[in-house]
C-alpha cells in the first residue's frame, strides 16, 4: 500500500486518525500485511490478549474501547492488519484494521509503551 493512500484512508477528525495521519506525513514507517486476512473473532481475541498484556506491563492502549466497538459493528468476516510507527522513532505505535479490499480503515488503536 502506498503512503498517500493510507493517509487518505485515515480521513476523519477523531484524535486517533489525526495522529496516524501526522505520523505518516512525518515519515513514520508503516506496513499493511497483504496476507494478513484475519477472521474478525480472531482479531477481537488478539486485541483482548493485547489488552491483558498491556495492563501487566503498564503500557497504555489508546482508543481501545472504540476499536473493539468498531470491530463488533463491522459486518465483514475478515480484516487486514497494519501498523504505523516503530519503537525506535515513535512514542505511539498504531495498529490498524482494514477491510480486505484495503479501501477502508475499520478501526485503529495506539500503543504507548511504558517509559
Amino acid at each position: 500500500m502506498e503512503r498517500q493512500k493510507l493517509i487518505r484512508l485515515m480521513a476523519g477528525d477523531d484524535d486517533m486518525r489525526v495522529a496516524v495521519r501526522e505520523a505518516l506525513a512525518a515519515g513514520a514507517g508503516f506496513q499493511v500485511w497483504d496476507d494478513s486476512r484475519v477472521p474478525v473473532p480472531a482479531a477481537m481475541s488478539i486485541l483482548r490478549r493485547r489488552q491483558a498484556s498491556a495492563e501487566r506491563r503498564g503500557t497504555s492502549l489508546l482508543n481501545f474501547a472504540e476499536a473493539i466497538d468498531a470491530l463488533t459493528r463491522y459486518t465483514g468476516d475478515t480484516v487486514m492488519v497494519g501498523r504505523v510507527g516503530d519503537r525506535e522513532h515513535n512514542a505511539v505505535l498504531f495498529q490498524l484494521y482494514l477491510n480486505p479490499e484495503t479501501e477502508a480503515v475499520i478501526c485503529c488503536l495506539g500503543v504507548r509503551p511504558s517509559s
